[in-house]
């Protein structure tokens, strides 16, 4: 190895194949970098003395990388360790003032375990495994090969560079990873967000669960995390009650984007809780809207407030906030596009308009008047916008709110608005009861349309309804269960060509039938006839048969129905009802085989 190249050598904890694995790609994506890196996985030889060549190891490298995870933390204690020789080492040339390698501390995990005194207070990177193309590998490699970071040093009379605004970072806002602790109902819970499947878009999550899993509360969770302590003082203020566990000293709550860790806790100082923040705030735009979020007839005022920076979340939260009034919205912006006769602003007007005629179904044409605005459609006819049915007015107020707010940051950002603008939107959007007040037919494809209306903003939803989660793409759907004391999230995605009530009566929902009670109560009744073996020929059950097959249209008409009916009482003592969709498929599976072997 040439000698311009630096030496360092990797101390970690050997952990799960998945880990091991990881601290080996680190190693090598360093290598190609030019860093001769000395790795126990390559270098240790059998025979070795591993003592004395983990002492040689250390002392002749120029640096020695720390891979802090709760398994190494914990070993650095256990002299007998290889992590705690090597943590002891490296204490000693610290406090021997000797020339000793410089220690590089990486933080690989969410640490739950203390640092150890001597690392209290230094730059520590951030990694976020699996992932090693980061900021923070980035700033690993310029200070193992001395790079200079500091821009050139210009004359006092030269013209000052423009700073960039925070906004300005365009690039779509991807989330990887939410943990929260002791957290509203969430003593302790962690959900991984699924990447886009084309990377240049945003993403989608959307959220599934029982009422009181705790849906709305991970959305009110990444709100937090994400926004500033002023901002955030502001949504705790306003709330009725805390947010941190019962029982707890206070919440926590991490956000894995972009490659950054947002981190904030709440704390209870005397009745209020204070929010505290751990991170720089994010760089990006972030929107939430509650299940009482309004419409677009806005407030009692008409208004259109855009610079108060609660409005954007605070429906989410349930706060006193309103979206934008859309009819007065829309036609300042017509008047403005009018009054400048500019082709940009025409642009704008135009391409918002063409953004709610895709979202809208039914509707094929959008006018501002001096006083009104006008749709048309098939379906509508003609009639006003404050005319229009609840689900075109919710969804008409948050999409043009959203809008509307983006671009007001973007123009103070000063980052120019071009046409098809709204293909380019970035940020993250919160939204509780995606569907509120959307026919069936509108709810099939709302998320598909809006991945297209804005394909690099991320969405995170939640919904109740089956028909909606037909627009999810694999690895979109995520499903939050009670298991005993704990919560838990499974990722289910919805196979093609299922209907509705099967989705009602899968994995998503749970529900054990979608009939009415008293058809549910017959079918019990003639289950408990077969379990105690009541024959075919007998008068009660053939009279429930004929029924059951005017209710249902078909049932036991054939001998191979009967059997199977025969079967499936024998596997299901307790009532199909009670049985969850894991059991019920095993109940299946049980009466398949009994079918197939001619029981």
């Amino acid at each position: 190895m040439n000698n311009d190249n630096p030496r360092v050598y990797i101390s970690y904890s050997h952990g799960s194949p998945s880990h091991n694995k990881w601290v080996q790609k680190l190693a090598e994506s360093l290598r190609l970098d030019g860093v001769d890196i000395i790795l126990d996985q390559w270098n240790l030889q059998p025979g070795d003395d591993i003592r004395q060549t983990q002492k040689k190891w250390m002392t002749e490298s120029d640096s020695v990388i720390l891979i802090l995870t709760d398994g190494y933390l914990r070993k650095v204690e256990k002299l007998g360790s290889g992590v705690g020789f090597e943590f002891t080492f490296v204490i000693d040339y610290l406090a021997s003032k000797k020339k000793c390698p410089r220690i590089i501390p990486l933080d690989c995990g969410l640490l739950l375990e203390p640092l150890p005194a001597i690392l209290q207070g230094r730059y520590i990177l951030k990694f976020i495994p699996p992932k090693i193309d980061t900021e923070s590998y980035k700033r690993l490699v310029d200070a193992l090969l001395a790079r200079e970071k500091e821009p050139v040093l210009g004359k006092p009379d030269a013209k000052p560079l423009k700073k960039i605004k925070p906004f300005d970072k365009r690039s779509q806002t991807i989330l990887r990873r939410l943990k929260v602790n002791n957290f509203r109902g969430f003593k302790s819970f962690e959900l991984t967000f699924p990447l886009p499947k084309q990377t240049s878009n945003g993403q989608w999550t959307v959220l599934l669960g029982d009422n009181g899993v705790g849906k709305t509360s991970l959305l009110w969770a990444i709100a937090l995390a994400l926004t500033n302590e002023e901002l955030g003082h502001a949504v705790l203020a306003g709330l009725p009650s805390l947010l941190k566990r019962t029982g707890s000293k206070g919440a926590q709550v991490i956000v894995d984007a972009n490659e950054y860790e947002f981190d904030c806790q709440i704390k209870q100082v005397q009745q209020r809780e204070k929010l505290i923040t751990h991170s720089e705030v994010s760089d990006f735009p972030v929107f939430g809207y509650g299940t009482g979020r309004g419409s677009a007839l806005g407030g009692a005022n008409r208004a259109v407030e855009l610079n108060r920076p609660l409005d954007s979340i605070g429906t989410l939260f349930g706060l006193p906030s309103n979206l934008i009034h859309a009819e007065t919205w829309l036609r300042e912006l017509e008047h403005r596009s009018l009054k400048r006769k500019s082709s940009k602003d025409e642009d704008l007007f135009t391409c918002i308009i063409d953004t709610l005629l895709q979202l809208l179904p039914g509707v094929n044409a959008m006018e501002v008047m001096s006083n009104d605005v006008i749709v048309r459609g098939p379906i509508i006819g003609e009639c006003s916008i404050a005319s229009l049915s609840d689900g075109y007015l919710t969804t008409i107020g948050w999409v043009l709110d959203l809008i509307a707010r983006w671009t007001h940051e973007a123009e103070r950002a000063d980052i120019k608005i071009k046409p098809g603008f709204n293909k380019q939107m970035t940020g993250i959007v919160l939204i509780d009861e995606l569907d509120l007040h959307l026919h069936p037919r509108w709810q099939m494809h709302i998320i598909s349309d809006l991945r297209k209306a804005f394909p690099k903003m991320s969405f995170i939803v939640t919904t109740h309804n089956p028909l909606t989660l037909l627009g999810a793409e694999p690895g979109e759907i995520h499903v939050i269960r009670r298991d005993e004391d704990q919560l838990k999230v499974t990722q289910e995605d919805i196979s093609p060509g299922i209907r509705a009530d099967q989705v009602l009566t899968g994995i998503w929902f749970g529900l054990s039938s979608t009939l009415d009670e008293e058809t549910r109560s017959m079918l019990d009744g003639h289950r408990r006839m077969l379990s105690k073996g009541t024959k075919r020929s007998d008068a009660k059950r053939k009279k429930l048969e004929r029924d059951l097959r005017q209710r249902l249209g078909s049932f036991a008409d054939t001998s191979e129905d009967r059997l199977a009916l025969e079967i499936a009482a024998e596997h299901m003592n307790d009532g199909f009802r009670s049985l969850t969709p894991n059991e019920r498929e095993e109940v299946q599976k049980k009466i398949k085989h009994a079918m197939e072997v001619g029981k």
